[in-house]
């Protein structure tokens, strides 16, 4: 049985055994809900509507409300000095709005009106200078002497996307050469300008070589090189911009992270089937550390940095700059894929997440976007360009090297070789 039935039933049963002494008891009884009722109804807060008379100000501009009046103000001020405010400093801002409507009186029909008023401040804000004095600056100003500043940064050369055996061998290597040399010169080109460089990072963001198949359907048909010797070239390519750098600095780190290309082991879908660390990225850059190694005399100020474990990408600290190193192919689809990496890494407290540079390959052209305190580069490629990126977006890969300096939390002198 439902409460409101239950509730008829027991009622009907106190009716019909009623006398006459206990009607009273009965009365108090029902009427006791609905004084229980009106006493909760009067006890409500009542809400504002936002049309009742007052003001509205904020110390620069607000709004006036009259509420309802049989006529229009004969005087503006003294609704405004009627609710605290001086006349002499608000004002008000024509034209007003003004609503009219019919109400019924004891004397008849008659017509109400309300109204509705913008304000402003009459009073400026006071200034603590001259502005004559402003402009004479341009006459007393004298040009200060630029200085370089005191603590040390790093120089940052970056190789990105060389796809090895993709193009005709020569036309890379005549390529890579300039850009190494080119790079080696403006490095002693920024150091005569006055700038403190330490330490040289040799950055290569992965796609070191183009892999033989299972990237892209006519990948076995435009290859020039097989994989041994796609390797091979890598590793002389790696070892000649070290033995370039060398004697330029008391420090050189190697970064190498690996790329879709990179991967060494695919499947016939032309997916990795091992792991990240699976990669002939990692292979040539170990070959480098073991050829390092042996000749500490001459390269033991030179070390190599590749992810740790089976990870895709690297975090570094250069000279005071948090820096992030990955090839790209693991962002999301979009041209703010990047960004949402980057994010979510921050978000799962990922080491890579709190760096405030990243600087990623596979895009095949050069992209900077600066958002706060976080520098996104990517880089361009090294090979003769991507004909499936032109076909795709109208836009010619063009191909160069990136080098920059990098610390003290920031980076500067960014150029494109």
């Amino acid at each position: 049985m439902s409460i409101e039935r239950s509730s008829v039933f027991v009622l009907k049963r106190k009716i019909n055994n009623m006398t006459d002494h206990n009607w009273e008891d009965l009365t108090q009884e029902l009427l006791k809900p609905v004084e229980e009722n009106q006493h909760r109804t009067a006890t409500y807060k009542k809400l504002p509507t936002g049309s009742e008379p007052g003001i509205v100000w904020d110390g620069v501009s607000g709004e006036l409300r009259t509420g309802v009046l049989k006529e229009a103000p004969a005087n503006w001020d003294d609704l405004i000095r009627r609710w605290g405010e001086d006349p002499d400093k608000v004002e008000i801002i024509e034209p007003v709005k003004v609503s009219k409507w019919e109400a019924q009186s004891e004397d008849g029909v008659i017509t109400l009106s309300s109204y509705r008023a913008q304000l402003r401040s009459k009073v400026q804000s006071e200034r603590d200078f001259d502005f004559q004095d402003i402009l004479d600056e341009f006459k007393t100003h004298k040009p200060g002497s630029f200085k370089w500043p005191e603590a040390e940064v790093a120089y940052v050369h970056c190789t990105s996307d060389t796809q090895i055996g993709k193009d005709d061998p020569k036309e890379l290597l005549a390529r890579f050469f300039k850009s190494v040399d080119d790079s080696v010169a403006r490095l002693k080109q920024l150091r005569f300008l006055g700038n403190r460089i330490g330490a040289v990072y040799l950055i290569w963001p992965g796609d070191c070589i183009e892999g033989v198949k299972g990237n892209y359907a006519s990948q076995q048909f435009t290859v020039k090189l097989n994989q041994v010797e796609m390797v091979r070239l890598f590793r002389r390519m790696l070892t000649y911009q070290v033995k370039a750098f060398a004697s330029e600095a008391s420090r050189i780190v190697v970064i190498v992270v690996p790329g879709n290309h990179d991967e060494a082991s695919r499947d016939s879908r032309g997916k990795n089937v091992t792991n990240g660390s699976d990669s002939w990225a990692i292979e040539g850059a170990s070959i480098l550390n073991d050829i390092l190694k042996e000749n500490p005399d001459t390269y033991g100020h030179i070390s190599v940095v590749v992810p740790q474990g089976n990870g895709l990408g690297v975090s570094v600290d250069i000279c005071g700059t948090p820096v992030g190193v990955v090839h790209g192919h693991q962002f999301p689809n979009g041209s703010d894929g990047w960004k949402r990496w980057w994010a979510n890494q921050a978000h799962g407290c990922q080491d890579i997440g709190n760096t405030t540079l990243l600087l990623a390959g596979h895009k095949h052209h050069l992209k900077i976007d600066k958002d706060g305190a976080k520098t996104f580069i990517q880089m361009p490629c090294m090979d003769s360009g991507s004909q499936w990126w032109a076909d795709r977006t109208g836009i010619e890969s063009v191909p160069g090297t990136v080098s920059l300096t990098v610390g003290q939390g920031s980076w500067d002198n960014f150029k494109e070789l």
